[in-house]
């Protein structure tokens, strides 16, 4: 069964980009938002739709399902 179904909430899909510092994994605050909302299903198999090739060991993309609500006004 969907998970439209069980959850009605809307997400939006957010690309970011990541820096590694030698330690850890740091947000360089750089992003972008695709801001057309969607159930968490569609979002998901948006990302899965994705192609990366990330060449820099020191730098990465992130893809990821935010809740629209979660990140309303903060864009």
């Amino acid at each position: 069964m969907s998970g439209r179904v069980n959850n009605m909430e809307m997400y939006i899909l957010v690309i970011s980009l990541w820096g590694f510092n030698g330690a850890e994994w740091e947000y360089v605050g750089n992003q972008a938002v695709y801001q057309q909302p969607m159930y968490e299903d569609g979002c998901e198999e948006m990302i899965e739709d994705f192609t990366k090739y990330e060449s820099n060991e020191f730098y990465r993309i992130s893809l990821d399902c935010k809740s629209a609500g979660d990140v309303k006004g903060n864009i």
